[in-house]
């Protein structure tokens, strides 16, 4: 028989481990990664050097390397809505991989690029603490609700 206590006990730390892995996995959904995604970029016939390097500043798009042709790789240094959608509908840009067109947004296939993006709240989200943050919150709610449908049903007397 499981003392009434000890079953309080293990329902608080099954509650707070929700708790806790609901904030981490909020953190991970909606705080954008610290490194930027790398994005290819199919620039439009005719488009000079120059040209090219003005929409480069403009649009953050970073550590250009010419993929084959027209087309450049890029870290984007600006993954928000506006900058992704100014993006697919600049004149000079003919194509891009790794964006979803109508959304304005980057895939969340997009491989990491190499360039350190956001501050110390993006750097948490790619940590290694909040991975492990996740785990310990998700392991410790299943063991306790295993617990609880086990063990725990059968509570002693007062």
């Amino acid at each position: 028989m499981v003392n009434p206590r000890e079953r309080r006990a293990i329902v608080t730390l099954a509650v707070i481990s929700l708790i806790v892995l609901a904030i981490a996995a909020c953190a991970w959904r909606f705080v954008s990664p610290a490194v930027a995604p790398r994005i290819n970029v199919r620039w439009a016939p005719g488009v000079s050097d120059d040209a090219r390097l003005a929409v480069e500043r403009e649009l953050r798009l970073l550590l250009g390397e010419v993929k084959e042709g027209r087309t450049w790789a890029y870290d984007l240094g600006d993954i928000s809505r506006t900058n992704v959608r100014a993006l697919v509908a600049h004149p000079a840009v003919e194509d891009t991989h790794y964006i979803n067109r109508s959304a304005g947004t980057v895939w969340r296939t997009a491989p990491a690029g190499t360039t350190m993006v956001g501050g110390p709240l993006n750097r948490a989200r790619d940590s290694a603490a909040l991975r492990w943050l996740l785990t310990a919150s998700a392991t410790t709610a299943l063991v306790s609700a295993l617990w609880l449908f086990t063990t725990g049903s059968r509570t002693s007397a007062p």
